[in-house]
């Protein structure tokens, strides 16, 4: 799998035309070489970073005295000690600091052609274009590498997904006594992934009452009531750093479902199951788009259902219905070995709740394979 992935960053690299990347990002560095050195920490504090060339060995440029950590990751040809290039590390000779971090690429990179970067800042670019480096822009080179998954990822994110879905049983039966708070239940998401050797968990997104509408509310100090829906968003980084990304909604307490909760669930799993069932491998995005689910009216105001690739995070394409006004003008097409999940947010124009819910589809010739078998919520289905 670490073969794989590093040989789809190399291709990329060679499709483009570019000598390299340089890659700041620890997900980025993690795909091309599975290196793992305090990832959350390292995506606001720059520290360490990777050199992937178009052909040949990669040097990893790791925060110092950790080199020892990838010694058995064969992915990696070279190990040196990074150039920290901000304010923390270099205080007022930041700038001199990105001089020398650009000259040790720019020899790397030796005119061999433009070199790509995931993200950077402004001295590092700054020194990189004083240096006569020809810059360009990196993630999309590693999102159409990481698009493709292979067997051993889709395996990877199975266990993922198991973890996830042990998670949901939890969260579901303590929702099931009035109390909890939203935090105390997102705190088993948290408390089950890292027991189960997952990762990190990458938004808060769990919800209850009338704090489910509209939707991206965070997890915080309300307690669940009786008769109350429980929306929540996994979006789990699990065992070898694979996202599962589920979204279910519960009813709280063993309360009667109402009239409004049971329509807003019915038409959520309408609108995820119509769009699942168009997806296909040489399905482009723009058919997705013309022929995706239409919230009837009255629903359309907060609702969504846009689907979107996922792997060691949320990826791309983003692609969502028509109906919306933000529809990106980008077309493409879904490929075999592409995981794609089916996002459905439906609530009422004048409502006080939602329903949230989310599945992953491995891409294939005749169809998606759903990836997660965790049940819908009898209680509040038909």
């Amino acid at each position: 799998m670490r073969a794989y992935r590093l040989k789809r960053v190399q291709q990329s690299l060679s499709e483009a035309g570019y000598a390299g990347a340089v890659l700041n990002d620890p997900v980025n560095i993690r795909y091309a070489t599975d290196a793992r050195n305090m990832q959350l920490w390292t995506m606001h504090f720059p520290s360490r970073y990777l050199y992937v060339p178009a052909s040949g060995s990669t040097i990893l440029f790791e925060y110092r005295d950790a080199g020892h950590l990838s010694e058995a990751l064969d992915t990696i040809g070279e190990v040196r000690e990074a150039v920290a290039v901000n304010h923390i590390s270099g205080g007022p000779e930041v700038v001199e600091r990105a001089r020398d971090w650009a000259a040790e690429i720019a020899d790397l990179v030796d005119g061999q052609g433009p070199l790509a970067i995931d993200r950077t800042s402004v001295p590092e670019l700054s020194a990189l274009q004083e240096a006569g480096v020809e810059v360009r822009y990196g993630q999309s080179v590693l999102e159409r590498a990481r698009m493709i998954k292979s067997s051993e990822e889709v395996a990877c994110m199975r266990k993922s997904l198991e973890v996830a879905e042990n998670a949901l049983a939890e969260v579901a039966e303590a929702s099931s006594r009035p109390g909890r708070s939203e935090n105390e239940l997102w705190a088993i998401l948290n408390r089950v992934n890292a027991e189960q050797g997952g990762e990190w968990i990458e938004t808060r997104l769990l919800n209850s009452g009338p704090r489910t509408r509209p939707w991206y509310q965070e997890a915080g100090p309300r307690e669940v009531e009786t008769g109350d829906l429980v929306c929540l968003d996994t979006d789990m980084i699990g065992p070898f750093g694979y996202n599962a990304d589920v979204s279910r909604t519960f009813l709280a307490g063993g309360g009667r479902r109402s009239g409004t909760q049971r329509t807003l669930y019915a038409l959520a799993r309408e609108q995820l199951e119509h769009n699942a069932a168009l997806l296909r491998a040489g399905l482009t995005f723009r058919e997705f788009r013309d022929r995706a689910w239409l919230p009837p009216e009255g629903y359309r105001e907060h609702s969504f259902g846009y689907v979107h690739g996922v792997g060691m995070s949320v990826e791309y394409p983003q692609v969502p219905p028509a109906y919306e006004a933000r529809t990106p003008s980008y077309d493409g097409t879904l490929e075999t070995g592409m995981i794609i999940c089916v996002e459905s947010y439906v609530t009422a124009d004048d409502g006080t709740e939602g329903v949230k819910l989310e599945n992953p589809y491995l891409i294939q010739p005749g169809g998606g394979e759903q990836l997660t078998t965790f049940p819908f919520e009898d209680a509040l289905s038909a």
